[in-house]
């Protein structure tokens, strides 16, 4: 797997979320594919080397009621969800799709400006741990939305 492969992903999930791709039917087509490959692609994903000590910078604060608006543009059928839980006494929560796909595009902006002002190896470093920390939980949620309540879009 080639860092390029990773850029590949975030771009074209990034691209989806902020500019669409015409129809809400032709976004949540799409959409199914970019979850996939960003699924896929973090398994594979190897660093190029390990990060180094330097302290890179933040990327720049992003307005995230901006984002979500962005988002909701491209998904207007989107909202609450349940999701059941490992939790016994509260088996059943509420997800948001349009606050997952926002909080994934949050992420991945992150991702991509690492890409162009840190190095390879820690911007790989960063997709891969946020992943695993933070964004799969929505990601998996997202597709299994996706499968519950949209498949006959699909």
């Amino acid at each position: 797997m080639q860092p390029n492969e990773v850029k590949a992903a975030v771009g074209h999930f990034l691209d989806l979320a902020v500019n669409g791709r015409g129809s809400e039917a032709a976004n949540i087509a799409s959409l199914e594919v970019a979850l996939d490959m960003l699924a896929w692609v973090q398994q594979v994903a190897q660093p190029t080397g390990e990060p180094d000590e330097t302290e890179y910078p933040e990327p720049p604060g992003q307005d995230y009621s901006m984002m979500r608006m962005l988002v909701a543009a491209q998904y207007p059928s989107f909202g609450p969800y349940p999701v059941a839980t490992a939790d016994e006494t509260e088996p059943i929560t509420q997800c948001d799709a349009i606050d997952d796909l926002t909080t994934i595009a949050h992420h991945l902006y992150g991702i991509a400006w690492r890409f162009q002002n840190t190095s390879e190896p820690y911007a790989l470093h960063v997709f891969r741990h946020g992943y695993r920390t933070t964004w799969r939980s929505h990601l998996r949620a997202l597709q299994g939305y996706l499968q519950t309540h949209h498949t006959e879009r699909l």
